[in-house]
């Protein structure tokens, strides 16, 4: 019994995967009052998978056969046209948008989630959506698209909005930890690599949403000691040469405008005696 609980939990932990999202743009919906809630709003978040490159997850969705596409290219259609194009098959999470919608819950519906699902509260749910491309070309999507929802309380709800509407640069990034079906998680050196079909929608277990200020590092103080700091300038003091050279410029200044007064003294007369002349 010890063996089969260990077992399960074990296999839960391993199809558990947790994906980052960068957020790139978002927007709220404030809804109609209704009896038994009055106020009721929804933040939508345009999210885009991150994550480092040694320890993040690759999720690729589906088998669809499709161009490669380009990380650096502005737009798809943005490629040499003497190159041959290279195909792949499935689509990276990382490629596609994924939107995020956050709900405001409370205790009521907690325990409503929890009677539903055997005693557990559903958090949200992560769901692929492929892309539609119709024979009369009124539908012509570029790329498929993914889809998520998480409820947080009303304190976290309120937090997320005034700090979305507030800045123009988002400074927070999103984590959900979504349970991927079994036989879909790879494990190995580089991480961890899912390839789901993406046919039905998954459970998230857990999400995070994390604001970034400043150096939040642990290790700070170990980074500041192994920065080069930049010495003090110390006290200038001139040598004796420097010294007796610009007391000689300061008697020759002196000199000069001794001599230059009755100068201009003279010119001044010259010009008096002039004019008195001419009359």
């Amino acid at each position: 019994m010890a063996e089969r609980a260990l077992g399960k939990m074990l296999d839960l932990m391993e199809r558990t995967v947790s994906l980052e999202f960068r957020v790139l743009g978002g927007r709220v919906f404030a809804h109609h009052a209704e009896a038994d809630r009055l106020d009721r709003q929804t933040i939508e978040l345009k999210c885009e998978q991150s994550g480092s490159f040694l320890t993040g997850s690759s999720v690729i969705i589906g088998d669809e056969h499709h161009d490669r596409v380009s990380l650096f290219a502005e737009d798809d259609e943005d490629r040499d046209e003497g190159k041959p194009v290279e195909m792949e098959d499935g689509w990276q999470l990382n490629q596609i948008a994924t939107m995020l919608n956050i709900h405001e819950v409370d205790a009521d519906w907690i325990a409503q989630s929890a009677t539903k699902h055997d005693g557990k509260p559903l958090v949200g749910r992560f769901e692929y959506f492929p892309r539609i491309n119709t024979d009369d070309g009124v539908v012509n999507d570029k790329r498929p698209s993914a889809s998520a929802w998480i409820g947080v309380g009303p304190e976290t709800f309120r937090l997320l909005r005034e700090r979305m509407l507030e800045f123009k640069k988002w400074e927070f990034a999103v984590a959900i930890d979504v349970l991927f079906p079994e036989g879909t998680v790879e494990s190995g050196f580089m991480g961890r690599t899912v390839r789901w079909d993406g046919s039905k929608p998954l459970d998230v277990q857990s999400a995070r949403i994390v604001w970034t200020k400043e150096d939040w590092s642990p290790d700070f103080h170990a980074k500041e000691c192994l920065a080069p700091k930049a010495k003090a300038d110390a006290a200038y003091d001139p040598p004796r040469e420097h010294l007796e050279l610009i007391s000689r410029i300061e008697r020759l200044e002196t000199q000069i405008q001794k001599l230059a007064t009755p100068m201009w003294t003279a010119a001044v007369l010259l010009l008096v005696l002039i004019f008195l002349t001419k009359r």
